[in-house]
């Protein structure tokens, strides 16, 4: 009975002692590079977010989710999420594109945000600022926080031809 005992032990030590020596993952670092104008019409707007994902491990890991909030001139103009899982190479690095859809209140109030902003400064402005925050979700189930703010530049509007 004791000799059964000290194998459960012996049993018990080694598989905590392998478990001691399995690294800890790190989280991947998330930032938001760009947000750009894609098209802008009289019912929506759409947006590309491009995020580049780094990882500091040293094994490949899978994201399977990237939601995140855009706004621009601190109004919410929709929600960007990942359409496909992305595989990290280990201490590798991944560009990753979110597409955003803003429906046409969304856009119109965006618009008049940087209206109000030109009528403010006096002329218009070159460029609207916009926040990117939201998370990825890894394989496994963990959850990570992001948020990157910024401009983009405004299109130049041509004077229409009398």
């Amino acid at each position: 009975m004791a000799w059964r005992f000290a194998c459960w032990w012996c049993a018990l030590a080694l598989v905590a002692g392998a478990c001691s020596t399995i690294p800890r993952l790190e989280s991947p670092m998330v930032v938001a590079t760009a947000l750009r104008v894609d098209r802008l019409t009289g019912v929506d707007a759409q947006f590309t977010v491009t995020l580049t994902l780094s990882n500091p491990n040293d094994r490949d890991i899978n994201v399977n989710a990237i939601d995140a909030i855009v706004r621009v001139e601190d109004v919410p103009v929709g929600v960007a999420r990942l359409t496909a899982p992305v595989r990290l190479a280990a201490r590798g690095e991944a560009p990753v594109a979110l597409a955003v859809r803003a429906g046409l209140a969304d856009a119109l109030q965006a618009a008049a945000a940087i209206a109000r902003r030109a009528e403010a400064g006096g002329a218009m402005p070159p460029a609207a600022r916009y926040a990117v925050n939201g998370t990825v979700t890894l394989e496994g189930g963990t959850v990570l926080p992001f948020s990157r703010s910024g401009e983009f530049a405004l299109p130049q509007l041509s004077p229409r031809p009398r």
